[in-house]
């Protein structure tokens, strides 16, 4: 068949079929490689955990990434709308105009709502916006930062503040021993107040250690079958050796045998320390009740108990306590003390807070027990919580794993 080309037209166009089909070849290929790329690059915009907002030259939206329509609760259309109509916080919108009109600049922190936003804006193609790209702005929720931040800074002032205490009196009555040549009695009054001071402030770095090895996670519950009966007798008994006996009756109420999966030693702490807060706030004649009912198949108000944080390399315990099929064990210290205010039983768990702090001081109390309390309860796979009224008394309650 003819198809109406001569063989030396035919070669020539073949000739030039040949580098065409190359190119329009490679072409494709780049154009899919292409392609990829803005895909991956959209695909990770998207996944970012910042806000990306990119507005063009004129002030109108270009891109906002997942967090961004999160955060500031932008339409899922919202392409093309100016900013000024999108956004209503006026903070932010008066940096993000800012932006526009050549302002950018380096981080700078606004509160949105009750959360604390980092802004970083950028002008897209040059230093300034009247190169026509249009700005990208970045926003970071630091609120989480900036509250560790002051924990840290609220921690360490009242972590020194703590130390200074004992430390000045054992300097003040030290000084005072070296400097004069006091009687017998007196001397003897002075190196006991030495003597009471260097133990309190042992006891506060020994709760700051066991506050800091719970906190880190260097701490893991060795987690067994207990008797908490069993255990928070053997407490009492070992303050009434190292105290004497106090002035207060402690009663068990534990209609039932329970047992609860629970480290020995954790368990213990937590039952002696709050017995210390009891007897500091008891007067003499009253009593401490341990309380223990269950198993009750409400446990707390999780969906998913955290599994006990372990050190790297450590083997996981035998059991989970979030796989509990007996239910949970509620345990509970109550006292007939001086009580305390609603205001303070929502803070009674924080670290340092006492109720009533000279007390709590003179009697030797750290301000860290509760906290390590709580600690302890939780890493075990449970809860805690008070009530308690005014001359009414205390109760600290706590759920575990029933076995």
């Amino acid at each position: 068949m003819n198809d109406g080309r001569t063989p030396q037209r035919r070669t020539l166009l073949d000739a030039v079929a040949a580098p065409l089909a190359r190119l329009f070849g490679g072409r494709r290929r780049r154009l899919a490689q292409l392609m990829r790329e803005r895909d991956e690059l959209v695909l990770l915009i998207e996944s970012v955990g910042e806000a990306i907002i990119q507005t063009g030259p004129d002030g109108r939206l270009v891109r906002a990434n997942r967090a961004a329509r999160k955060m500031l609760g932008l339409p899922a259309n919202a392409r093309g709308t100016p900013i000024a109509s999108l956004v209503r916080h006026p903070a932010l919108l008066a940096r993000l105009e800012a932006a526009l009109r050549g302002e950018t600049g380096g981080p700078e922190e606004i509160t949105l709502d009750d959360r604390r936003i980092r802004i970083t804006t950028r002008a897209l193609g040059g230093d300034t916006i009247a190169e026509g790209h249009g700005t990208v702005s970045i926003l970071a929720d630091v609120t989480e930062f900036r509250r560790l931040e002051e924990v840290r800074r609220d921690f360490v002032a009242n972590a020194s503040h703590e130390l200074k205490t004992p430390l000045t009196s054992i300097r003040g009555y030290t000084e005072t021993l070296l400097a004069d040549d006091p009687p017998a009695e007196i001397r003897q009054q002075f190196l006991q107040t030495i003597h009471q001071n260097a133990e309190r402030l042992q006891q506060i770095i020994e709760d700051l250690l066991d506050l800091s090895r719970l906190e880190s996670g260097k701490w893991s519950p060795d987690l067994v079958d207990l008797d908490p009966v069993m255990i928070a007798t053997e407490a009492w008994q070992a303050i009434v050796q190292n105290r004497g006996e106090p002035a207060i009756e402690f009663k068990i109420d534990a209609p039932t045998p329970t047992t609860v999966l629970a480290d020995p030693v954790g368990l213990r702490q937590i039952f002696s320390n709050l017995f210390d807060n009891s007897i500091r706030y008891t007067p003499e004649g009253g009593s401490i009740t341990v309380s223990v009912a269950g198993p009750d198949p409400a446990g707390p108000r999780r969906a998913n108990l955290a599994q006990p944080r372990r050190i790297p390399g450590e083997p996981a315990p035998a059991r989970n306590p979030g796989q509990n099929p007996k239910g949970w064990v509620t345990i509970a210290v109550t006292d007939t003390g001086v009580g305390i205010s609603q205001e303070a039983v929502s803070r009674i768990f924080e670290r340092f807070y006492r109720i009533d702090p000279a007390r709590a001081r003179a009697e030797g109390g750290t301000g860290l027990g509760l906290a390590i309390v709580k600690h302890l309860v939780e890493s075990m796979g449970g809860d805690v919580s008070a009530s308690s009224k005014p001359g009414q008394g205390t109760t600290i309650r706590f759920r575990l794993p029933a076995i």
